[in-house]
């Protein structure tokens, strides 16, 4: 049986569990490939949306997101400098993110050291 679509996420919601995902793993890639011990990798993101747009009341508003904003939480030994590179380096490749540049974007970072 199929979920209803209430049930289901949406187009635009799995946009951002794609961007999500992709971020945790560039990250995991990259904190291999540096030498960086991770012990847990999440990230939560959100997208602000007109509606105005996609309903065709504005045709000023653009259609999709306007803003996707969220946090990366990234829990290591290593010292925040490390993290913080490490962080640059999957932002630079992470390739959902290259393909979503129109979209103003922006991923803080939660470093928990332990």
């Amino acid at each position: 049986m199929s979920p209803q679509a209430s049930e289901a996420p949406s187009p635009v919601e799995i946009l951002l569990f794609s961007l999500a995902s992709c971020q945790e793993i560039t990250v995991k890639a990259y904190a291999n490939a540096m030498g960086v011990p991770l012990t847990r990798v999440s990230a939560d993101l959100t997208g602000k949306i007109d509606l105005r747009g996609f309903f065709a009341v504005d045709e000023s508003v653009r259609a999709g997101f306007n803003k996707i904003e969220g946090v990366l939480t990234v829990e290591s030994p290593a010292d925040l400098e490390t993290i913080k590179q490490l962080k640059a380096a999957a932002d630079m490749h992470c390739p959902v993110k290259d393909m979503l540049q129109a979209v103003p974007m922006e991923i803080t970072l939660n470093h928990i050291q332990k």
